[in-house]
């Protein structure tokens, strides 16, 4: 309860559009500030982290309130417009998990040996490879910027997912970009991959038919074609990029039939966008 003597100096700060730090809302003044910037987001998620190694379940969990949106749909209402509704109630749904997925995260870089934690800032569609990023970037009516944070440890060969944050009501809050399937200009799901990435996770691979004109006439070498995964590791498409045209459609032909691991993200599958090397030689 604020002292008769308080009231003077709440005044005072009310005119200024202040409030003395308890009479903040709840948890308002369990954590502390960060600025609305990569290295406040990746203060923020390391603070966090050093919370959990040393066990400080007071502080974890006032880090974990802070996270929600707060008032999420007005604020979807006003970034997203028509589209705000239908995204709310996705979020009010992954909200009950949100703490437990949070925490999964950051207790597996709490025990990774020296992960660095790894943030970009999201603005522009050419921001990020990731189609989902850039749909979301076209549909927002006002420009708020995103945040990507990972976490990258020298005993793992891929860095670990941190999540998606939003800058509101001078707090880093959390939103997974797996809620803005609800666009409704949002296609499949697709991400770029590199080829040597892609080729790791091959499950059936016929070899190409050598084109007998190509071996009559001794001609090697590899052709690259650009292809999409469909989210179940099928080819749902193919475009030869270069190689020679007397191996190409032998390449082509193989390639179709090639099938791979499906490839998750946040839990769900996705297209991959990638390149495909066939490489002819003749057994001499």
């Amino acid at each position: 309860m604020i002292s008769p003597k308080m009231l003077p100096l709440v005044m005072i700060l009310a005119l200024f559009g202040c409030a003395p730090m308890w009479a903040q809302s709840p948890g308002a003044a369990d954590t502390p500030a960060y600025p609305n910037s990569e290295e406040g987001l990746r203060n923020f998620i390391n603070d966090m982290v050093a919370a959990e190694k040393v066990g400080n379940s007071a502080q974890m969990s006032a880090y974990l309130a802070s996270l929600p949106i707060p008032d999420h749909a007005s604020w979807f209402a006003i970034t997203f417009g028509t589209d705000g509704s239908r995204l709310d109630a996705k979020y009010q749904v992954a909200l009950a998990q949100l703490p437990d997925s949070i925490s999964r995260r950051l207790k597996y870089v709490a025990g990774a040996q020296g992960a660095e934690v790894r943030v970009k800032i999201l603005q522009k569609p050419a921001d990020s490879n990731l189609q989902s990023w850039q749909v979301i970037a076209e549909a927002r009516r006002q420009p708020v910027p995103f945040y990507s944070a990972e976490a990258a440890s020298p005993d793992q060969k891929y860095p670990a997912y941190l999540g998606e944050f939003v800058y509101v009501d001078g707090a880093f809050r959390s939103v997974d970009f797996d809620i803005f399937r609800g666009l409704s200009a949002a296609p499949a799901l697709r991400m770029r991959q590199a080829g040597n990435v892609t080729a790791a996770s091959i499950l059936y691979q016929p070899a190409p038919v050598y084109p007998e004109k190509a071996r009559a006439e001794h001609i090697e070498g590899t052709v690259v074609l650009h292809a999409i995964i469909s989210k179940d590791g099928s080819i749902k498409s193919l475009e030869i990029v270069s190689g020679s045209p007397d191996l190409a459609d032998a390449a082509e032909d193989a390639v179709k039939l090639w099938r791979y691991k499906p490839t998750l993200l946040n839990g769900q599958p996705v297209e991959i966008d990638t390149n495909i090397t066939v490489t002819f030689e003749l057994n001499r």
